[in-house]
């Protein structure tokens, strides 16, 4: 993969990398992306990754966190472990970031 991240109906293309130096955001997107659903995932790498695509997260009541990314605004609950725990969570957070324009470049 080439570390881009397509933002459609935006007509924006960016590469992650240009954000930041390190490829953790690319990984973690394509990790979301898996096929098969990848379980390895930290929440604190969701969120960095919500972050490098242009959201806001601010943490909510109830172990919760709310993201706002290209209009679209959900809220999300805190694993206790601090790592994804069920596939169930894995398909939400790509069903938002298919929403938000947000899905592993070419």
């Amino acid at each position: 993969m080439s570390g881009r991240v397509a933002i459609m109906d935006k007509c924006v293309l960016f590469t992650l990398r240009e954000v930041d130096v390190s490829h953790k955001p690319e990984k973690t997107l394509e990790q979301i992306f898996a096929h098969p659903i990848s379980m390895n995932m930290h929440w604190k790498d969701i969120v960095h990754l919500f972050e490098h695509a242009g959201g806001s997260v601010e943490v909510v009541h109830g172990g919760r966190e709310k993201v706002m990314l290209n209009g679209l605004e959900h809220t999300f609950h805190i694993p206790h472990t601090k790592t994804l725990e069920s596939k169930d969570e894995v398909v939400a957070i790509r069903k938002f970031l298919e929403e938000a324009g947000v899905r592993p470049g070419e």
